[in-house]
């Protein structure tokens, strides 16, 4: 799904945001009208970005395979399909500039925006995750588990997929990273950003931090 920037004019690129979530049991591009549900990537767009929407293997009504290729290695195979998506919209769509992309996601888009650019430096220029989950240990259990199993059984996919423990391949230039969270999330409790960006700062690497609580 693509956002087209309303200031479109022929021949030239726009800077790119790849709108991500990536889990299990979420579909974000259908044929439906989608409302206000995604006002902030129409404004994205009106702001002159090109706003890219992809689902890849994870996400649902394309089949248990497509679904299940998630078990036990949440984080391990999805950022490929996002770059690789992008790649594909950059050939049909020459305003989409593949030299300066945003990766932006909440929750489980947190979580993934973190790892694009901690695999994918190259790919995106900069990481914008809002309440990501950062360690799978301190996530629901009913959710992570069914998932990733336990961490007994699963230990590597726990410590592959926890972006806090990956923190010293993060980008060393500034202005690369931009986290964000509500101190009263009670889906991704502030504790994984706390974490992450403890971590953060014990690898000597640039962030920044925009935390907030309910007006």
């Amino acid at each position: 799904m693509v956002y087209k920037p309303h200031n479109l004019q022929p021949g030239r690129k726009h800077p790119t945001v790849l709108f991500v979530y990536g889990g299990p049991q979420v579909q974000l591009v259908n044929n439906t009208f989608k409302g206000i549900k995604y006002l902030r990537l129409n404004t994205l767009a009106s702001l002159g970005y090109a706003v890219v929407v992809i689902d890849g293997r994870g996400s649902c009504q394309r089949g248990l395979k497509f679904e299940g290729a998630l078990k036990n290695k949440m984080g391990q195979v999805e950022i490929e399909d996002q770059v690789e998506g992008l790649q594909y919209v950059s050939e049909r769509f020459n305003f989409v500039d593949l030299s300066r992309v945003a990766i932006h996601g909440w929750s489980y888009g947190g979580f993934l925006s973190l790892m694009g650019i901690i695999q994918r430096p190259n790919v995106f220029k900069v990481a914008i995750a809002g309440a990501p989950v950062t360690v799978w240990m301190a996530y629901d259990t009913g959710y992570t588990e069914r998932y990733m199993d336990t961490p007994d059984n699963n230990q590597q996919g726990y410590e592959e997929g926890s972006v806090a423990l990956h923190v010293d391949k993060l980008p060393s230039e500034p202005n690369r990273l931009l986290i964000l969270h509500g101190f009263l999330d009670e889906n991704v409790h502030f504790f994984h950003t706390n974490f992450l960006v403890s971590q953060i700062i014990r690898a000597g690497k640039p962030y920044q931090l925009q935390a907030s609580l309910p007006q």
